[in-house]
This record gives C-alpha cells, structure tokens and sequence, in this order.
C-alpha cells in the first residue's frame, strides 16, 4: 500500500473518531438534569408564572406535543380565565421515573375564588357565608418530562383529547385547579 493511500485512510479514521466524539446528540441521548436542579428551576418558574397569573408564559411551559394539540386559545380557556387567585404554590415533593426523564412534582395550593371571574352556572351553586369561604387549599400533581433539552409539564390528557371518557368538554374551573391532578395518566 502507498503511502498516499496509508496517509488518506489515517485521515479518514481521524475524521470519523472526531465525528463520533463531537457530534450533536440526539434528543434521546441528551441527559436530563435529572439531579433536580434544572427541574427545581423551571418549577420555580412555573411557580412564579402562576403567581403573577400569567397564562401565557405557564402555556408556553407545556410539552411541546400537548402544545400541538391544544392552542394557547383552548388552554386560556381552561386555565387562564382568572376564577381561581394563586395565593401560595409550595412544591411537597418529587418522583423521578427510573431514567430521570420524567418526575411526579406534588404541590400544595393555597387559592381564592374570585367570584366574578366564575362563570355564571358556578357562581350560581356556590353556597358562601363569607370571604374565608372562598379560600381554598388543595393538593395536586404535575407530571414533568424531559423533551428538547429542557424541563416541560403535561397538560391534563382531557384537554389534549378534547373530551372527558363522558364526552365532555372538559371544565377545569373549581374542582381542577392546576394542570393534570393525575399527572396525565
């Protein structure tokens, strides 16, 4: 074999070992921050979102797919319509699936009604003898996944579908105060 031909060979091994050293990894091969920071920072963010009650930016925090299906229109409609006034969000607690691309973030949520924000048929069966009747506390939980190199929530599977297993449009108003109290499941 000619030198010429070694030398080519040689450049060829090099460049396909840079190749495989330094190229883009795929999505499926990028690594979540699954240690809990680059979660704990966007739940803070969502956190802060839900706070200032700004829907638009907590949409903008959802899978991408579910993004896809439900416009930022369908999604206002079912979350951003301002019934329900964050006063508190305090993560509880979270579960990482085994591959750390996915958590289960439960959250505590301490809110008040805000009558005229609810809509009439609601308003109408709601029984208060005061304000502290409007304070409500609950727990819920965000099911979080890893896609495109960061950190995004599920939407609740009924607003993604479309329709309830009663075929229903889904109503998220009182009962449903945060994304996905099943996690999407």
């Amino acid at each position: 074999m000619s030198k010429a031909i070694r030398r080519i060979i040689m450049v060829a091994l090099v460049a396909a070992l840079a190749f495989l050293i330094f190229r883009p990894t795929s999505e499926a091969e990028q690594k979540p921050q699954a240690t809990g920071s680059g979660l704990r920072t966007r739940v803070e963010t969502y956190i802060a979102k839900r706070l200032e009650n700004d829907w638009a930016d907590v949409y903008e925090m959802a899978a991408p797919a579910h993004r896809r299906k439900v416009d930022l229109r369908a999604f206002l409609n079912a979350y951003g319509h301002g019934a329900m006034r964050v006063v508190s969000l305090t993560p509880k607690s979270t579960r990482f699936s085994k591959d750390g691309r996915a958590a289960l973030v439960t959250m505590d949520l301490d809110g008040e009604l805000v009558l005229d924000r609810l809509p009439p048929t609601f308003r109408k069966g709601l029984k208060t003898k005061g304000p502290e009747d409007l304070r409500q506390t609950s727990e819920f939980e965000i099911t979080w996944v890893w896609r495109e190199g960061d950190w995004f929530f599920e939407l609740d599977p009924a607003l993604v579908k479309g329709r309830d297993q009663s075929g229903r449009v889904p109503q998220t108003y009182g009962a449903q105060i945060g994304p996905s109290p099943d996690g999407g499941r």
